[in-house]
């Protein structure tokens, strides 16, 4: 059954570059995310600063394992320096990690409208 989760834009683009260098299948759940539109626009966060907009991810929780063994044999191949969408693939594999430790303890949050 497909989860969602809310991940910014800019982190997405990093995802997609990495994951569809390799295997551009895998990759089509975050490109829907892409091409949706934003489930949450620009936010104000502290001291005026502002978070860019936060797209919906829906992913099973099968795809999103996969997706993290991409990432980390990406990692294995080029180097934890490596960038993608200007991310080091280091640093796309620890915020994948941490996406699905949340799909999988079913703690995500939610948008007012989703199930």
């Amino acid at each position: 059954m497909p989860e969602q989760i809310i991940v910014p834009r800019e982190h997405l683009l990093g995802f997609y570059a990495a994951v569809s260098s390799v295997n551009r299948q895998l990759a089509q759940p975050i490109l829907a995310a892409l091409n949706s539109p934003a489930a949450i626009g620009i936010l104000e966060v502290r001291q005026g600063g502002q978070a860019g907009p936060q797209y919906a991810l829906v992913i099973s929780i099968a795809d999103a394992r996969a997706i993290l063994d991409c990432l980390v044999n990406l990692e294995r191949v080029h180097g934890y320096n490596a960038k993608f969408s200007g991310f080091q693939i280091n640093f796309l594999v620890i915020l994948w990690r941490e996406f699905l430790k949340l799909l999988e303890s079913n703690n995500t949050p939610k948008l007012p409208n989703a199930e």
